[in-house]
């Protein structure tokens, strides 16, 4: 209620006293002035315009935006771009059509090895487009009516995003990773039910193809009297993702032939795209393949690419050591060798881009441990071939006494 008793002495929000020209509004707990008020609304404003800006770019410049980040998969990219241009430029086209020429929506599943980029690739887009994004993990789902989460867990993680505005969470992008981890369990000799493979499949169906899902407000199961949002999911983007590895054994290491020898080259031979019969194989239900039409296949990181991935993205990892130590990014040095033989070990990791950052850990963590004790007077860190070779700590320099 407006108020201008002297009962109410102060705003709860900026504690400014009541003038006796002024107005408050007031209940019986708490008391805002209109300053205050003015405030919030002009916030409010900025915020909505901010998030609400229509952001529809071609695909050269979603494909620009990710070459900035993700290093390698110059294909993926180029189909994702398009993929992720088309679904806004059909809601967007929505309204303009008729029900009898509705565009379809198209998922995208992508299919790669552990650090090959999957992640990186949506958060990317999200960020990009600024549209509410959420990750999902397939491997805690369950059916509905039993202990884990519901599929609809999925929905609230996107609506906390954008601070439970529906409007916003419907043009939003969802990534459920370890889809592979749900597949169907063939010939199982289990008497119990597969609560967290197929039945969490056949779940997932109504989602992805559009519904409009009852979102428990804080949770479900555990909060049975809770309120419920109504999301129609008709316009969310659904990107799955997963390894895959038992139906991805055509990517092998190969030998060219005529080569014998513990020193013949090795080669990496480029991995096929997948079918809907080898993923109905792997586990998936037909349904569900159906509902995920642009299938990609991501391919293993080599060599050169685990180089790149070190100095050329935004948030390459030279820049985010160099940030650690307090250091100007010329001051953590790494030699051309030095960066092969980083890429060498983390390719033999086999776990893609995230072995990198271990071996860094490694060779740094000396350095970590000086630097802040050095109080300013470290020069730079050089790390080269015979560093990395021995994984010991790097070379710390010194200014010299004057």
């Amino acid at each position: 209620m407006c108020s201008n008793d002297r009962a109410v002495r102060a705003c709860s929000f900026c504690g400014g006293r009541l003038t006796p020209d002024g107005t408050m509004l007031a209940s019986k707990a708490a008391s805002i002035c209109s300053g205050c008020i003015k405030a919030g609304c002009i916030l409010a404003q900025a915020a909505e315009t901010r998030m609400r800006t229509p952001c529809q770019p071609r695909p050269d410049a979603i494909l620009a935006e990710l070459d900035r980040h993700v290093i390698g998969q110059d294909r993926i990219k180029r189909i994702i771009s398009v993929a992720v241009y088309n679904h806004y430029k059909r809601i967007e086209a929505d309204g303009c059509c008729n029900e009898r020429h509705g565009i379809s929506k198209s998922n995208i599943l992508l299919v790669g090895p552990t650090g090959s980029g999957k992640t990186l690739i949506a958060q990317t887009m999200a960020r990009f487009l600024r549209v509410p994004f959420a990750v999902a993990d397939a491997t805690t789902l369950t059916e509905a009516g039993y202990v884990g989460e519901d599929v609809e867990g999925i929905l609230l993680r996107l609506l906390h995003s954008c601070d439970c505005d529906v409007d916003m969470a419907q043009r939003g992008i969802v990534y459920i990773d370890e889809i592979d981890k749900i597949s169907r369990k063939q010939g199982s000799p289990m008497a119990t039910r597969d609560i967290s493979g197929e039945g969490v499949q056949q779940a997932l169906l109504k989602l992805l193809d559009g519904t409009v899902a009852v979102v428990p407000c804080l949770g479900g199961k555990r909060f049975p009297d809770a309120d419920y949002i109504h999301l129609d999911t008709t316009d969310i983007l659904f990107i799955c993702g997963g390894s895959f590895e038992a139906a991805t054994r055509a990517a092998f290491m190969s030998t060219p032939p005529g080569c014998v020898g513990f020193t013949r080259p090795i080669e990496m031979r480029a991995r096929r795209p997948m079918t809907a019969r080898e993923l109905i194989k792997h586990g998936l239900i037909p349904e569900l393949v159906g509902r995920l039409p642009v299938v990609e296949v991501l391919q293993e990181l080599t060599e050169d690419d685990l180089v790149r991935i070190m100095v050329e993205p935004s948030t390459a990892l030279l820049w985010q050591y160099s940030a650690l130590l307090g250091l100007e990014s010329a001051c953590l040095a790494i030699s051309t060798s030095g960066l092969r033989r980083i890429a060498h070990r983390g390719l033999l990791l086999g776990i893609g881009a995230r072995g990198l950052r271990s071996i860094m850990e490694h060779l740094l963590v000396d350095a970590m441990y000086e630097v802040p004790i050095a109080h300013g007077s470290t020069y730079g860190i050089l790390l080269d071939e015979r560093v990395v070779r021995a994984m010991r700590g790097p070379f710390m320099l010194y200014p010299r006494p004057i």
